[in-house]
């Protein structure tokens, strides 16, 4: 009996969160996530990557959206402040968490350092 009520309950739940979009609709309380993930839906072959001069991403992190250009090179894009910069060096300055085969999430309790799961 308690199967067939959890049953039910999915059924009602699920397309609901399955269509739910974690982009805020109102653009002036966006923030960085809102703006990366807004622009890695309009231009797919850019990825999200999270920076962060903490090794546990405590404190200040900062979601940009990111292209691999070699080993010391990734060109970022920042919505946020609408620019586009190179970071040379890149692997060996600050910690990253590229979001590879993952889905984004706005609060996080801890991320870790994944720069070596770059896709290349």
């Amino acid at each position: 009996m308690k199967l067939k009520y959890f049953l039910l309950i999915f059924l009602l739940i699920m397309p609901a969160s399955a269509s739910f979009n974690p982009i805020r609709e109102n653009k002036e309380a966006w923030t960085c996530y809102d703006h990366a993930l807004n622009f890695s839906e309009n231009n797919p072959d850019w990825g999200v990557v999270c920076m962060s001069q903490n090794r546990y991403f405590k404190g200040v992190s900062h979601f940009v959206n990111y292209k691999y250009i070699s080993e010391n090179e990734l060109l970022i894009h920042d919505e946020t402040t609408e620019s586009e910069y190179l970071v040379a060096n890149w692997g060996a300055l600050g910690y990253y968490h590229f979001f590879i085969n993952e889905f984004p999430c706005r609060y996080y309790r801890w991320m870790v350092d994944n720069r070596g799961a770059v896709i290349k």
